[in-house]
């Protein structure tokens, strides 16, 4: 029974330092996080940095090493009497890494790929917020491929209503995806044979380079029988929009730009991209040509942004609303019944809040989770989207992403 109780006394403190160092980690990221959008608020340049270690008290009492002093009297009147004065040495227990290497803004300043929004819709994670924050703008193209309208998602301008409207249509679709095979080429015809040469697939590898035949990835030999090419896979997805189960409103909703003379024209398609106003040569055969010329058919663009331009995209929400003292309403579904604030840092303190930090003689705050207000859901997606994507070795690039409706 001793040595239990005398177990319970050890443990116990040491789990409360590991739970106090993760609950300094977690206050610190948020506000780090907060601290760039309001610098984007003000227009001020972005500042990164990232908590690379936080070291408990060896004994268990939090971020500091508790002690113990005692003061006694010298002397022949002094008297007999012993005082005790605890203490705390709070020393600095927590490791700043300033992230200002060229591979982490190659990294942030790339534009997400398209991949990652359709991960992020099949792990179910909200439309109504992935949508905002991914896409930058729609874009409209006629059938020989020539832009004829762009949508900017631009808090407080004039698109910014249509833009919003454009997005409550989709939630009447299931999206799915699908390689579109779309590649650029860096070699000329290579003999089939060389797909088993393990050093020349090491090398193309590492150049980030896969083999193509017919338009699709080939690993085997009988698969490029007539020869092979060396090309980067540029990413691209084909994303159907497809009828909910026991729905026809995905058919009905469809995209269509604002000119009248386009009504009666369907969108045939939709890709979303990192390049606003540029289609990238395709391969023969690719899903990527223009429909004929007369066809009856339009295509939509959606051109996505990087994980810097999603941190000041949400200060330009925010500018918006604390300047104008009025909200930014999402659609959370295709009625707009339920349209909710995508993100809010109020400069007057709101009945409830999660933390509040300083910044340029202004103190934010930021609200608790409520269906009307989403920013701490969005504050979790922009933590992840951040370390999944700080780090890259080549210059910001861009990928399509193509949605057929």
């Amino acid at each position: 029974m001793t040595a239990l109780a005398l177990s319970a006394c050890t443990t116990a403190p040491l789990s409360q330092s590991a739970v106090s160092a993760n609950l300094v980690q977690e206050d610190a990221h948020n506000k780090l996080l907060a601290l760039n959008v309001a610098r984007a608020v003000n227009r001020m340049p972005m500042h990164f940095t990232q908590i690379s270690a936080v070291r408990s008290a060896p004994y268990g009492f939090g971020l500091g090493i508790p002690g113990i002093g005692a003061e006694f009297a010298v002397g022949g009147d002094a008297a007999s009497a012993l005082t005790l004065r605890p203490s705390l040495n709070a020393s600095q227990n927590v490791d700043i890494t300033v992230l200002n290497e060229q591979d982490f803004f190659r990294g942030i300043t790339t534009p997400v790929k398209p991949s990652l929004l359709l991960y992020y819709l099949d792990q179910g994670w909200p439309m109504s917020i992935l949508l905002p924050v991914f896409v930058q703008s729609i874009e409209f193209f006629d059938e020989n491929n020539r832009l004829r309208e762009r949508v900017r998602n631009a808090p407080g301008s004039a698109e910014f209503q249509r833009f919003t409207d454009l997005l409550a249509t989709l939630f009447n679709c299931e999206i799915d995806g699908t390689p579109t095979g779309e590649f650029v080429y860096y070699s000329g015809t290579l003999d089939g044979a060389q797909l088993k040469d393990p050093a020349g697939a090491a090398a193309a590898k590492n150049a980030g380079l896969v083999p193509v035949a017919g338009g699709k990835v080939v690993t085997q030999e009988k698969d490029a029988a007539a020869g092979f090419h060396l090309a980067a896979d540029n990413g691209d997805l084909s994303l159907t929009m497809v009828n909910k189960p026991n729905s026809t409103a995905c058919e009905q909703y469809k995209f269509k730009t604002s000119e009248v003379r386009d009504q009666a024209r369907e969108v045939s398609s939709m890709v979303a991209t990192s390049r606003a106003g540029v289609d990238r040569e395709n391969p023969p055969g690719s899903a990527g040509h223009s429909a004929p010329a007369g066809a009856e058919k339009v295509n939509a663009r959606l051109v996505l942004r990087s994980p810097e331009a999603m941190v000041y995209y949400l200060g330009e929400v925010v500018r918006y609303q604390n300047t104008n003292g009025q909200p930014l309403l999402f659609a959370d579904g295709p009625t707009r019944e339920r349209d909710f604030k995508l993100f809010d840092m109020p400069v007057a303190e709101p009945d409830k809040k999660v933390f509040e930090f300083d910044y340029q003689g202004e103190t934010y705050y930021v609200p608790p989770y409520r269906p009307a207000n989403r920013t701490v859901h969005v504050l979790s997606l922009m933590t992840q989207i951040m370390g999944l994507q700080n780090r890259g070795t080549t210059s910001p690039a861009t990928a399509n992403v193509r949605i057929v409706q």
